[in-house]
């Protein structure tokens, strides 16, 4: 049972029985400024829970300590908790500075060391064997930031398609045309059907027979949005990749012989015709289900050819007239399609077959068969980053992942492949989709944080790796510099101070070189009275912590009025660094809005941005109730503690 007592304005709790309980009040008494400032730091306001691990939040490494001889052995169990000390700020997810940028240069070094020796840190890169086309863009300009394009020889001396590769040559994008459909669906539809079960739009799955879970699919448990980010545990495709057509000697491995009528017929092979809907459904209804729906991403071509059937079925129009007039259409993508576009137009490794520019994917279209060019997915990238075609609010939720998965730098959305980079402080999410087909590679990247993406196109008989290489070696070369360039046109927009002419009140704002996350609060002043001596009055600072507040932008502006807020993390340091289940846990976020003032928070920061420079004028802290107009420019840091 919960044991309590009083400690000042907080309840202190405990599981530990109550003869034990004075023996817990002497360990308390002993870390109570310790333990009560790090509650307060994290804004419990009305109680701390003491101990289902002790609480952790001590400076010292606590001995182990057993809980015996509780009656009958009903409970017995040691306890040891770890501490550290921490002087490193938890930002808050998403951007540091609202956004950029040029790193070209560093880009092409690194290429021009990789290409001459073939042999890099992220895998092999055989340029000589692949055409490859490098676009790098930013959201706000129509010009790409950098562009890259190789024409082996191969390429030069070919009997199909172009002899030089550039901006606009086609490739195909095998897997990142399931990027488009997703986005064709939410243009025409939104997210709100997402969680309505598949069975209300394709009717060939609502008379789908089940008997038990175990042998066939329940397609009535089954969503639109599983399908759209691979929850829906479905098998990844009816027919292609069956390899039971292409006169491989299956017995001498072991296999029975197939029965003939399970031998697919279509689309299981480059010789065979796509197979229509009615193919489809018939052979893909007997698969057996791989995963309990929302268990765990697996990975499914056939959720969305099924997906593109549901929106016909919702819009009462034709997928390849829907995803032609809203993107490729309404972004002048004029060198992307469904169908074969002209020869003379594509990159052709050895024939149009061998290299699987003129396999005709059918329906599966919608899963991996669309033609694109390297200029068309810089567009279609703008297009994303600016909600061009979207409310913002849709696109921000897709831009978020749908599940984990067992690695801890990747997740997984409708149907991004999330990748999570570490820069300490920071987490950058890339919001990322690969693909192949054929002698074909793709990968489209995106960083929202930024406003900046890049694709990478491959074709060749390694392209798998080129791209792959490629991608790779771009974010290696271009994220620090284009967090580098953020932070400098950060310093040019909002470093300064910012004084009244009315009172004695004062902010210095600086994006210091010591690689702390967004913009620096070094100095504070309200009325005469130092704001930062205040805040950790309130918190309960100790007498060797600094206040450090650290402001993020939260993508809130007010149209074309040039005001912009961002949301402050004040943080004390050096904080105690939780040792329990959330060990070393950033949770700043769980203090955000937390300390309001007359229905205004503290952490609430308006700026005023000049139109025409870009650069702020004023900032408004709004629990104070006062404009501060920026009367002095400062690059760099002057730090006064933590800043």
């Amino acid at each position: 049972m919960w044991s309590c007592w009083k400690h000042s304005q907080s309840t202190v709790c405990t599981l530990a029985p109550a003869y034990l309980l004075p023996q817990w009040v002497v360990l308390f008494q002993r870390y109570k400024k310790l333990y009560m400032s790090s509650c307060y730091l994290y804004n419990f306001s009305s109680y701390c829970l003491f101990s289902i691990i002790f609480s952790a939040k001590f400076m010292v490494r606590l001995a182990s300590f057993s809980l015996l001889g509780v009656s009958a052995g009903l409970l017995s169990f040691t306890i040891t908790a770890h501490a550290a000390i921490t002087t490193t700020n938890c930002p808050l997810q998403g951007a540091d500075f609202p956004p950029l940028l040029n790193a070209s240069a560093a880009f092409l070094r690194l290429l021009d060391d990789y290409t001459s020796s073939e042999n890099t840190s992220f895998g092999l890169l055989n340029m000589s064997a692949n055409a490859v086309s490098i676009n790098i863009f930013t959201a706000h300009d129509n010009e790409s930031l950098f562009q890259y394009h190789s024409t082996p020889a191969f390429i030069q001396d070919g009997a199909y398609g172009v002899t030089q590769v550039n901006a606009d040559t086609i490739y195909r994008l095998g897997s990142v045309s399931k990027l488009f459909t997703v986005y064709t669906f939410l243009i025409e539809a939104g997210d709100m059907a997402f969680n309505t079960p598949i069975t209300k739009y394709v009717p060939e799955l609502k008379t789908a027979v089940v008997q038990n879970a175990t042998d066939e699919v329940s397609w009535d448990d089954i969503t639109i949005g599983e399908l759209a980010s691979h929850m829906a545990g479905i098998g990844r495709d009816s027919t292609f990749g069956d390899i039971s057509p292409d006169g491989l000697p299956l017995t001498e491995f072991g296999f029975p012989a197939t029965p003939a009528s399970d031998i697919p017929t279509c689309g299981a092979t480059p010789d065979q015709a796509p197979c229509s809907r009615a193919e489809f459904f018939e052979r893909f209804k007997q698969r057996h289900p791989v995963y309990a729906t929302s268990t765990t991403p697996i990975y499914s071509n056939a959720a969305f050819q099924i997906l593109s059937y549901a929106l016909e079925s919702i819009t009462n129009k034709t997928f390849e007239s829907m995803i032609s007039e809203d993107m490729f259409d309404a972004l002048s993508m004029s060198s992307t399609s469904l169908s074969t576009p002209n020869i003379s137009l594509g990159v052709i490794p050895n024939d149009p077959a061998t290299s699987w520019w003129s396999i005709d994917t059918g329906d599966e279209a919608a899963a991996g068969g669309i033609y694109s060019s390297s200029n068309d997915l810089a567009k279609a990238g703008r297009a994303i980053l600016t909600s061009q075609l979207l409310p913002p609010p849709l696109t921000r939720r897709w831009l978020k992942p749908a599940s984990h998965t067992s690695a801890l730098t990747n997740s997984v959305g409708h149907p991004w492949e999330i990748i999570r980079l570490q820069y300490p402080p920071r987490i950058i999410d890339l919001y990322t989709k690969e693909g192949d087909l054929g002698q074909y590679a793709a990968n489209f990247v995106l960083s929202p944080d930024h406003n900046f993406g890049f694709s990478v196109l491959a074709a060749g008989e390694s392209s798998v790796d080129a791209a792959n290489t490629l991608a790779e070696l771009v974010v290696q070369s271009f994220m620090p510099a284009v967090e580098a360039a953020s932070r400098a046109e950060a310093a040019s927009a909002f470093s300064g101070t910012y004084t009244s002419s009315k009172m004695n009140s004062t902010i210095t704002i600086s994006t210091d070189d010591t690689g702390r996350p967004g913009l620096g609060v070094t100095q504070w002043i309200s009325n005469g009275t130092n704001f930062f001596d205040a805040y950790g009055m309130l918190q309960g600072a100790t007498a060797d912590q600094t206040v450090s507040v650290r402001l993020y932008p939260n993508g809130l502006n007010a149209g074309n009025t040039g005001k912009i807020t961002f949301r402050a993390v004040l943080e004390l340091f050096p904080a105690i660094v939780d040792g329990g289940l959330a060990n070393e846990a950033c949770v700043t976020w769980t203090g955000v809005d937390g300390i309001v003032v007359g229905n205004v928070a503290i952490d609430d920061f308006l700026f005023v941005i000049d139109e025409e420079t870009g650069s702020a004028v004023s900032v408004e802290p709004r629990v104070l109730r006062v404009v501060l107009e920026r009367s002095m420019m400062r690059r760099g840091g002057n730090l006064a503690g933590y800043s």
